[in-house]
């Protein structure tokens, strides 16, 4: 009797909870352009990972549906998903490219891209907003506090111990596949005041 909130092959035979990571990425992409932001830049990790090659593509997918030209050298792939590796794989992009946005797999290497873009002299969000995902209590703690998706992790384990529950009490119940739906909260990170929609 398993219940996982990991991404499993459809054949796995077990109950699962999953994060929609790519229509994560696309409310981030969304909002980016919204602010007005053009040159949307990515950091990501370990590309052969579940997440890393979520993101990736769905990166890759929220800007063709926006019509926005796809720039190999507006992404970098990060050695991890750490503070760290965010900051140098920020400090890779900035080397080559000029973003005025950056959209980062996760919160501690969006972290890592306010620490380098700060050394770099680049404010956020006037010259560069920036948005994470997982939606970590270090997204409101950090200065200026990070935009990030929320994966809706509280909601995923409540889900996840609902399908246990009633596998223990049922074991001859089919196979449940549930998929939770992201959301984006916005803050000072990616906010900016002057930019009008695309209306």
């Amino acid at each position: 009797n398993r219940v996982t909130v990991r991404t499993l092959p459809d054949d796995a035979g077990v109950d699962t909870v999953r994060a929609d990571s790519r229509s994560g990425v696309a409310l981030a992409v969304r909002h980016l352009l919204e602010q007005g932001r053009q040159r949307i830049g990515f950091i990501n990790g370990q590309i052969d990972t579940v997440p890393g090659s979520a993101r990736h593509d769905g990166w890759q997918a929220a800007l063709a549906s926006a019509h926005v030209p796809y720039d190999d050298s507006l992404a970098a792939v990060a050695d991890d998903f750490t503070f760290q590796a965010g900051y140098a794989a920020t400090r890779s992009l900035l080397g080559r490219s000029d973003p005025d946005a950056l959209f980062c797999s996760n919160d501690l290497l969006a972290l890592g891209a306010l620490r380098a873009l700060a050394e770099r002299g680049r404010r956020v969000p006037d010259d560069v907003a920036v948005v994470g995902m997982d939606d970590t209590e270090l997204a409101s703690m950090s200065s200026p506090s990070l935009s990030s998706v929320s994966l809706a992790s509280e909601e995923r384990g409540r889900l996840a111990a609902s399908l246990l529950l009633e596998r223990l009490a049922d074991p001859s119940l089919p196979v449940r596949r549930l998929q939770v739906s992201p959301r984006l909260v916005v803050r000072g990170s990616s906010l900016n005041s002057t930019a009008g929609g695309f209306g």
